[in-house]
């Protein structure tokens, strides 16, 4: 094992001995976060799965939240939660792209319910989210979702993503000054804090390691916060060191929202993480992400963005390994699905695809991953389920 596995490892652990994992995974399951199936990629998609080399898209937009974003909120608040650190606040400050601010938007009410149904008490908290300008110019939807009751938005004259570089990090520097001088503000920090990469480590690593039955031998994610190839590949890794992980990063001034590219990621904690931990990082193109998107699309599933990105990596990684006459499993993700960015789409599919946005289309796909998401979440919190089991059982046997 390197030096950097170790290291992440062991503050994994110092957090782990924090949190009772069951009462957590319980949680998860209540609420509707995690667990969620695995998309094999068809063989007209991806022709080199009758060569031995599938390719697995975990459909995290079916979370309770919307989107991945569910699992790091879902951490950092049930930790915030248990350990006493809401105690004496009132607003959670929050620099985001908007979907961890919708996880944080949904998820906050419901975990008070759960505490409450147990007998704890929990404060009753508003929320500040600190996001870019540029979302009022060119995507006002995601606004008008996330604004009201109670939450408040802070603009800041920044590109799509909150990033750490000093030029372009004003909504992380703001969230990092309110919580110094306001003592009644308590900042969820995805960019900095190590819950993050936890909850990827902690669930959906496992998640993956046991739905793909340990056969799982390279694990694909992107360079957002870098908290699920992180800590979904420190997991994987710590489950089976020789999984390959492959950071992908989005080609400069992108349009692939939730990623950030090597300017805008110089200076970010994980990044350097990510650098260290994954075999290579392959850069995306917009082209080549919108065209995966549609692909997707195309096929009834309904990804956003990213999950164009994370598919188009995947397929050239299968595409290599065929080359070198080896055989794998490819895991990746669909981190959010394409609801709530019409504007977007209109705006950019002529200019990086060469035609016009299909509304229609958009509609269907969209009430397809709101169908599956309500039958997803409704199932987790009234069924039994056995990859919540397994989850349960491992974890179990590791602190035992």
């Amino acid at each position: 094992m390197n030096e950097f596995a170790s290291t992440v490892e062991e503050e994994l652990a110092g957090l782990l001995n924090g949190l009772n994992i069951n009462e957590f995974l319980s949680c998860t399951k209540d609420l509707g976060v995690g667990f969620t199936p695995l998309l094999r990629l068809p063989e007209e998609k991806n022709p080199y799965d009758e060569k031995g080399i599938p390719i697995f898209i975990k459909k995290e937009y079916l979370n309770f939240g919307e989107s991945q974003k569910s699992r790091p909120f879902t951490v950092m608040h049930f930790y915030n939660i248990v350990s006493g650190g809401l105690e004496g606040k009132d607003t959670i400050a929050i620099a985001t792209s908007s979907k961890f601010g919708l996880a944080a938007k949904l998820i906050i009410p419901e975990m008070r319910r759960y505490f409450q149904q147990r007998g704890v008490e929990v404060p009753d908290v508003s929320l500040e989210l600190y996001m870019s300008r540029k979302f009022e110019e060119e995507d006002p939807h995601i606004l008008s979702r996330l604004r009201g009751d109670g939450t408040r938005i802070m603009e800041c004259s920044n590109g799509w993503c909150p990033t750490e570089q000093s030029d372009r990090g004003q909504e992380v520097a703001m969230v990092k000054e309110i919580e110094k001088y306001l003592p009644n503000y308590r900042a969820y920090h995805q960019h900095g804090d190590s819950l993050n990469l936890l909850a990827y480590s902690l669930q959906l690593a496992p998640e993956i390691f046991y739905q793909t039955s340990g056969t799982v031998t390279h694990y694909l994610s992107g360079t957002g916060t870098c908290g699920s190839l992180v800590g979904g590949g420190t997991g994987l890794k710590m489950l089976n060191q020789k999984v390959k992980v492959i950071g992908l990063i989005p080609q400069k001034d992108h349009v692939q929202l939730g990623l950030r590219s090597r300017n805008e990621l110089r200076v970010s904690r994980f990044f350097s993480d990510a650098e260290k931990m994954c075999e290579r990082l392959v850069e995306v193109s917009n082209v080549g992400s919108w065209s995966r998107m549609l692909e997707l699309w195309e096929m009834g599933v309904p990804s956003g963005m990213t999950g164009g990105t994370y598919v188009h990596g995947s397929l050239e990684m299968a595409k290599e390994l065929y080359a070198n006459g080896e055989e794998g499993v490819i895991v990746t993700l669909i981190p959010d699905s394409c609801e709530d960015h019409e504007n977007l789409y209109r705006r950019y599919f002529p200019g990086i695809l060469g035609r016009a946005f299909n509304k229609d289309l958009f509609e269907e796909l969209s009430a397809i991953a709101k169908k599956e998401r309500d039958d997803h979440v409704y199932s987790l919190r009234n069924s039994s389920s056995q990859l919540f089991e397994r989850i349960v059982e491992h974890w179990s046997k590791k602190q035992a």
